[in-house]
């Protein structure tokens, strides 16, 4: 057998025990438990900044920050460092440590949806913008305990970013949307009518538990962006890096994983912020 098998089924049970944690402690179904169980471990490991929990509503703020803490535990992972936090209602949980490493890092790009077309972000605004939420969101991480609350935080940019483009960046993509808050719905209409391009990662269980693939995370671009040579080199990057680390975590947990790239028409994208 491959050297490297007997880490994959160490790490492999380990996920195991994350998702009997979520079991016991939810009531999740054995779907859903599953899959906070494989987000939280790449998170806690350093894979993400973050996920967000869009698919377990039964999932208390405060119950997920409890079970964060015992898959950090089991993962022998500071505890310390996986924390819970709500932005206008949605739950995220984000690794600290990877935060304040990456957030100062991003490597990805800005996509302006406040004019008439996408387009690159011009100037730093939106930069400027998310450097303030994350320096604010550091702060108040190390400062206070349980579950907090960042609404207040990303407001006080809305003239910049508002929470899409917030999301965007804590969920690691490597194309963020970045407009002010009182642009949602035309950003939302400006992006249903494009083409897009939609970068997702597949996966499922090696051991055969789950035998269908299922989509573990994913984002979009408008395929009709123009960008220079500099900005193309530095998405293609980011794309390289956000695939790499991601796949090679679930690939580490017993997964198989794959990076894949549909193109959707004009229209065909009913897109909600």
């Amino acid at each position: 057998s491959s050297p490297r098998a007997p880490r994959f089924r160490a790490m492999s049970t380990l996920l195991d025990a994350v998702d009997a944690i979520v079991r016991a402690r939810s009531t999740c179904d054995a779907s859903t438990s599953r899959l906070l169980a494989r987000d939280l471990a790449v998170v806690a490991l350093g894979a993400r900044t973050s996920f967000m929990n869009d698919y377990a509503p039964r999932v208390t703020p405060a119950l997920l920050a409890t079970l964060s803490s015992e898959c950090a535990r089991t993962l022998a992972v500071d505890a310390r460092e996986l924390r819970a936090m709500t932005m206008h209602g949605t739950t995220f949980v984000v690794n600290v440590r990877v935060l304040a490493r990456e957030a100062s890092n991003w490597r990805g790009i800005f996509v302006d949806l406040s004019g008439h077309a996408p387009e690159p972000a011009a100037g730093t605004a939106a930069a400027d913008a998310w450097e303030c939420v994350q320096a604010a969101l550091l702060e108040a991480l190390r400062a206070r305990e349980g579950v907090i609350d960042i609404s207040d935080i990303v407001d006080a940019q809305s003239d910049a970013i508002g929470p899409p483009t917030v999301s965007g960046v804590l969920l690691d993509f490597p194309c963020v949307y970045a407009f002010p808050t009182e642009c949602m719905s035309s950003a939302a209409a400006m992006l249903s009518s494009c083409s897009l391009s939609v970068h997702s990662i597949e996966c499922r269980r090696r051991d055969g538990v789950d035998n269908e693939s299922e989509l573990a995370y994913g984002w979009s671009i408008p395929s009709s962006l123009i960008m220079d040579d500099d900005a193309r080199v530095k998405f293609e990057a980011a794309v390289a890096t956000w695939r790499d680390v991601v796949a090679d975590c679930l690939r580490s947990l017993g997964f198989r994983a794959s990076h894949q790239v549909a193109y959707t028409a004009p229209g065909s994208n009913r897109i909600a912020f």
